[in-house]
């Protein structure tokens, strides 16, 4: 557990300089932004899956042993398996999460993003160990338990709606969508993160075009007139955050986009099925992931035995 943390903070810290003091601008920081949280939060549930499975395989055979001379149930070590791991989930997220969060310059606004990302990130790391637990009952070896485990992480993170949105998927997937805990996840963690913001960005490029409402007011003209599909009753973008209105023919071919919040791009275009109200809703169904992973492995630990003489 010791060299998981380590090898999950040098990672965190690498990839949060990817993503060092990001600023909101255009939708490239808003993709880069999403980017930053759901490979935080999916790569360190891979490893910490990937790297849990041989630890607790190699706890079997005493398992075995203990259990044959009646020392304990199978319900007991089943949940002191789980909670034992609590202490070093909850050591890696204090380690890790203020690293991501204050680097890359994540939701400061109020206290409860920050907080949110701690109970989410918390959860989603206990559900990975109550897979890994499940995944090294049910499999006779590490290798087996670690190819089937990882393999149907990486199917259920395809169908979380980061990947491919909800509304793209054919019908026969969208099980798969609802049945994702990546999906609720990534939900309560991306809306949280962009619901209240005050960022504002430039679609699709570019920089705000700051003048006085008189000169705003020539350029739309301009623009109506010389570009008909081109939006004019919103705020708009240059490459450089310039119009020049002595020579309109050249600022015209500069405009690259309109300026919208990037609250309303985030949630009413990019992630449109996600629902900030449903923030509670995506934490009861990860606790809900963990008590049914937990009764799995108890029923296989009751009935499946891979104990060789």
């Amino acid at each position: 557990s010791l060299n998981r943390l380590i090898v999950v903070m040098i990672f965190t810290t690498i990839f949060a300089c990817f993503f060092f003091r990001s600023e909101l601008h255009d939708v490239a920081d808003i993709e880069g932004r999403i980017v930053n949280i759901f490979f935080f939060s999916s790569l360190t549930c891979v490893y910490n899956l990937y790297t849990l499975v041989p630890f607790a395989l190699s706890r079997r055979a005493l398992y075995y042993r203990e259990r044959a001379q009646n020392m304990y149930s199978v319900w007991a070590f089943n949940w002191a398996e789980g909670l034992v791991e609590l202490p070093w989930i909850s050591v890696q997220v204090l380690t890790t999460v203020p690293l991501i969060y204050f680097m890359t310059n994540l939701n400061t606004d109020t206290w409860f993003p920050l907080a949110y990302f701690f109970a989410c990130i918390t959860l989603i790391l206990w559900l990975m160990t109550s897979m890994g637990l499940f995944a090294a009952s049910l499999f006779p070896d590490a290798l087996a338990a670690q190819l089937a485990a990882v393999g149907a992480l990486i199917t259920l993170m395809v169908f979380c709606g980061i990947m491919v949105p909800k509304q793209d998927l054919p019908w026969p997937y969208l099980p798969m969508y609802y049945a994702s805990f990546f999906k609720y996840s990534s939900e309560g963690l991306m809306t949280t993160q962009f619901h209240g913001i005050s960022d504002e960005i430039c679609l699709p490029a570019g920089k705000p075009i700051e003048k006085e409402p008189w000169v705003i007011e020539e350029i739309l003209k301009l623009i109506h007139h010389f570009k008909h599909d081109f939006p004019t009753h919103l705020p708009i973008c240059s490459t450089d955050g310039n119009f020049d209105l002595s020579k309109p023919l050249a600022s015209l071919k500069n405009l690259t986009g309109i300026k919208i919040a990037a609250e309303k791009f985030v949630l009413e275009d990019f992630a449109r099925d996600y629902d900030y109200d449903n923030k509670y809703l995506d934490l009861g169904v990860l606790l809900g992931w963990i008590i049914v992973l937990r009764a799995l492995t108890f029923i296989v630990m009751v009935f499946v035995n891979h104990q060789k003489r």
